[in-house]
């Protein structure tokens, strides 16, 4: 496995772009990123019925209606992921994700473990986790980064209801939206 600084963004760039998938930190726990979706369905032996989330890097790409655009915007760059039209979306609070979209386009994502397990918590357990597949991984190091120990909370806005609580009220935002729709 090839090993990164954070600092490398243009080699882990090239590395995305050449069909690789990256474990690093993000903004809440380590994730696997990929620019394809199968990349990391296969490395976490992940059932297709589980849906990967997509990092964006502008809330314009989504073309919510103005009344939601309004209220999430207040949580992006944040620990809120939304299920909008069927797919889930989240714009992370990490630096190195959003100059990595500005680079790549928006980036397919997911917890880095396999699926069923604890995600990992270290470069030192993602080493060991990922040791000896059959795919390429590479990792990277972020001697700052500081774990949230919570996933992203997630809302869904076709049904208007809270998925999974994490470090946001996701029903304050949707009793929010809701109020903006009337």
């Amino acid at each position: 496995m090839q090993v990164y600084s954070a600092n490398n963004i243009n080699e882990i760039a090239f590395e995305l772009k050449n069909n690789k998938a990256v474990i690093l930190p993000t903004d809440t726990v380590w994730g696997i990123i990929s620019l394809e979706e199968k990349n990391i369905y296969r490395i976490k032996r992940r059932s297709l019925n589980k849906k990967i989330i997509t990092f964006i890097n502008d809330i314009k790409l989504l073309n919510l209606p103005p009344y939601i655009e309004q209220v999430v915007s207040k949580y992006w760059p944040g620990g809120l992921t939304i299920i909008y039209k069927q797919r889930g979306y989240r714009m992370p609070k990490s630096k190195l994700l959003l100059k990595l979209m500005d680079m790549v386009g928006p980036i397919a994502s997911s917890s880095a473990n396999i699926s069923g397990k604890q995600p990992i918590n270290s470069i030192d357990e993602a080493k060991h986790v990922f040791a000896n597949r059959e795919f390429e991984l590479v990792l990277v190091e972020n001697e700052n980064f500081k774990l949230s120990n919570k996933p992203s909370t997630i809302i869904d806005l076709d049904k208007f209801v809270v998925l999974r609580s994490g470090s946001i009220d996701g029903q304050k935002i949707i009793d929010k939206i809701k109020k903006g729709k009337e």
